[in-house]
């Protein structure tokens, strides 16, 4: 999560979330994935999903980047009282649980993702910019197992998200790749995946980093996953790799408790701990 862009605008928030837009539900059963569309103004995606194992699409629609967290709340919390606490300067907001998800997407991208989820009370969050507070929040409920457990793909790749580095079991090629995320820890931690411009550098992804209300992003961003506090909980994405220059990036704060964040400090993450790696698809 992102929580320096954090704007106060808890009242956008509560306006939005009674202008939730009707979806389809997700599938009874096998392994027919659902959709989560994002827009600039939020997201659309199913009322109720499935416990264990749930296999869906993420389509940016919008004009900008933008990724979808599963936080789930624990009892009595409502998506106010997460924000308010966001604001307040908290990180990570008392026993609400971050569980995966999409990571960030550049407009018009498309990735598969298949994430295990407990049954409770849910929203999406996207920490990018103030979306997390300026854009439609959607809640949903995860209840019940589907009539045929969905089963987890077999995946090319295998990405183990270490402190602070990543190691990569395989080669990424080009063409569509399932990668396997895996969380060894001990603190958690993220994935981003950036396929730089020509001519662009690991220090021009810093920068967009640093400043992503500003900067221009210095490629395409797509594939990556978001962080669980269950270090057990293992993802599967699948996306098309084109030949180019990648980044693996991890944007995680130090800070991974309830703790309050001193606003005027500078943010230090896993990648200034040397979280970040380069790689070549072919």
């Amino acid at each position: 999560m992102r929580p320096h862009f954090i704007l106060s605008v808890v009242a956008a928030l509560l306006a939005a979330a009674c202008s939730k837009q009707a979806s389809p539900p997700p599938a009874a059963g096998g392994d027919t994935p659902f959709t989560i569309v994002a827009t600039d103004s939020g997201f659309t995606l199913p009322d109720t999903l499935h416990t264990g194992l749930n296999h869906l699409v993420y389509e940016n629609h919008g004009s900008e980047i933008h990724e979808c967290m599963f936080i789930k709340l624990p009892a009595g919390m409502s998506a106010a009282d997460y924000v308010a606490q966001v604001e307040s300067g908290i990180a990570f907001p008392e026993g609400a649980q971050d569980c995966a998800g999409p990571g960030l997407a550049s407009p018009g991208d498309r990735v598969e993702m298949w994430v295990p989820l407990e049954e409770g009370n849910y929203i999406t969050g996207c920490w990018i910019a103030s979306h997390m507070t300026t854009r439609k929040p959607t809640g949903f409920v995860v209840h019940g197992a589907p009539k045929t457990p969905v089963q987890p793909p077999h995946e090319d790749v295998t990405v183990r998200m270490v402190d602070f580095r990543y190691e990569i079991l395989g080669h990424i090629q080009r063409g569509e790749q399932i990668i396997r995320y895996e969380t060894v820890g001990p603190s958690m931690h993220e994935t981003d995946i950036v396929r730089l411009e020509e001519g662009r550098k690991v220090e021009d992804v810093r920068a967009w980093f640093k400043n992503q209300e500003h900067d221009p992003l210095p490629g395409t961003i797509g594939g990556g996953c978001m962080d669980s506090h269950d270090l057990k909980r293992i993802t599967w994405v699948r996306r098309t790799f084109e030949p180019g220059r990648y980044v693996l990036w991890c944007d995680m704060p130090m800070i991974q408790n309830s703790e309050k964040e001193d606003p005027n400090a500078p943010r230090v993450t896993h990648a200034d701990a040397g979280m970040f790696q380069e790689f070549t698809v072919d």
